[in-house]
């Protein structure tokens, strides 16, 4: 299943959510760790946001993936954490609403087994994202987009303004400042979603103001996003060097089929099999090297970075010939 499978969901349910939206109510389950005191005016508290969280496997995803990395990211800085999950579709025409309910449980109860995370809520109500960066002081905050509904307005520096704009609708939100990111429709379990999730998507200095991958990435190299799947730019430039090293050495090693075996098949196979299946065994190696060019301390020209990531396939390649 892929993005345009959650868009469908959209196309189906919005004029559903809208009508039900204020019938819904107390639409939420929490959980509360009883061994950390009650958030009073001395606490630094973080607080993480999610959207479309019960999504396919999103809320799985995130407990076997994606959380320990972002609370690694901040613990240094603040003495407690809270999570609030939101998923607007969840439980519209669901049958299993309320097993699903008690399988979220167990997630929010995995949430707060987490060092310093105070309360883990998850709810159905739509969270009111234009009003957050108010609410926190721009700081201290971040909203992880599972949904995509959130939408990056380019700026020189950007100042992390966005839109929101569902896919069933033609228009969208007037333009708000919003600490988020967006990593792809990981619900689906594609690697290379999951793997950017991992990746250090935001940083947080001491004063409590975050700095988004795509912030930084604006900042350095502009807009160079193709499309509003804005995680992909980091597969983009892998493709555009695969291509390159595959029309270079495709007529060289064109017999290749003639001389080796499949690595774990007992079959010959050409040249692009061969290529396909050697570049998957290390294929999160290359995305994390990818990811950490683009928006690590270090800056590199488009053509340096390139130049490096062709290098990094090229060794792969050839420990395989």
């Amino acid at each position: 299943m892929t993005s345009i499978s959650y868009k469908n969901k959209y196309l189906k349910y919005k004029s559903k959510y809208f009508d039900l939206k204020n019938q819904i109510g107390g639409s939420s389950i929490e959980a509360i760790n009883s061994s950390l005191t009650p958030i009073n005016d001395s606490d630094n508290v973080f607080y993480i946001y999610t959207t479309g969280i019960a999504y396919n496997d999103t809320f799985k995803i995130w407990n076997e993936y994606i959380r320990d990395n972002i609370i690694d990211n901040i613990l240094i800085n603040y003495n407690k954490i809270v999570i609030k999950h939101s998923d607007i579709l969840f439980g519209l025409d669901d049958a299993d609403k309320q097993d699903k309910l008690l399988r979220y449980q167990k997630y929010i109860d995995a949430d707060i087994k987490k060092p310093k995370i105070y309360s883990s809520l998850f709810t159905y109500m739509s969270l009111e994202f234009d009003k957050l960066h108010a609410k926190h002081n721009g700081k201290d905050y971040i909203v992880f987009d599972f949904a995509h509904v959130i939408r990056y307005i380019y700026k020189q520096p950007y100042d992390n303004s966005v839109y929101i704009k569902l896919y069933s609708s033609s228009t969208h939100s007037p333009p708000f400042i919003l600490n988020s990111v967006y990593s792809g429709v990981v619900g689906d379990g594609d690697m290379y979603d999951i793997s950017i999730s991992k990746q250090l998507l935001f940083n947080v200095n001491a004063d409590g103001i975050v700095t988004t991958y795509i912030k930084t990435l604006f900042d350095k190299y502009g807009n160079i996003f193709k499309d509003e799947n804005v995680q992909l730019v980091f597969k983009d430039a892998l493709d555009d060097c695969q291509k390159k090293l595959i029309n270079e050495w495709r007529p060289k090693y064109s017999s290749l089929a003639t001389k080796t075996k499949h690595p774990y098949k007992d079959t010959m196979v050409d040249f692009d099999e061969l290529y396909k299946d050697m570049l998957t065994d290390d294929i999160l190696d290359i995305y994390k090297f990818i990811f950490n060019l683009y928006c690590g301390k270090d800056k590199y020209t488009l053509q340096q970075i390139n130049d490096k990531i062709y290098g990094k396939i090229k060794l792969y390649f050839c420990s395989v010939l």
